[in-house]
């Protein structure tokens, strides 16, 4: 009796940890997932779901099933998020354009790591994904801003050498003949 009793309260207790993870995971603002390495969703979070534009996470993965081809503007970047993967067993601050479910064209930034059984065969790929959309936009606004700035810096230096030339000139021809 002893014993069951002592099973039912681990039992209980397990259940509230995954409760509390699952909590997590389904509150998070940042986008989580779990990949294979060929490609395809196995667990994604709402927030995920939403950024992609999908409806629900079970959306997303029966839908995208191939993110390299499907997802990643640039393909290559499927490639070499892989590649890093293979290399480091993970990536850090990883920036892709990839595509909404509507076709506008979002910018992520991925941290991820590679997940390995007890023999050390690779499970699958986790980790977050935050839209930076707004944040390479206002760096790009402000690349355009800075851009102009010097354009018009170089103009102003035109002028001002230009100004300067055309007044040296009359003023030389003056100066010369109140010398003479």
């Amino acid at each position: 009796m002893q014993v069951e009793i002592t099973e039912r309260q681990r039992a209980e207790t397990a259940l509230r940890q995954e409760q509390k993870y699952r909590s997590i995971f389904e509150n998070a603002s940042e986008g989580i997932f779990q990949t294979t390495s060929d490609g395809h969703y196995l667990n994604a979070n709402p927030a995920l779901a939403e950024s992609f534009g999908y409806v629900s996470p079970e959306e997303l993965i029966e839908k995208l099933t191939d993110i390299k081809r499907q997802l990643y503007v640039d393909p290559n970047r499927r490639t070499e998020f892989v590649r890093l993967m293979q290399k480091d067993k993970l990536v850090s601050e990883f920036e892709s354009q990839v595509y909404r479910q509507d076709g506008r064209v979002i910018w992520i930034s991925e941290n991820a790591q590679a997940v390995y059984s007890t023999n050390e065969t690779l499970l699958y790929y986790e980790g977050f994904v935050e839209d930076i959309t707004e944040r390479k936009q206002a760096a790009a606004d402000i690349r355009n801003v800075l851009e102009k700035e010097k354009e018009l810096n170089e103009l102003k230096s035109h002028f001002v050498t230009m100004t300067s030339h055309e007044f040296r000139t009359p003023l030389s021809t003056i100066l010369s003949s109140a010398e003479i």
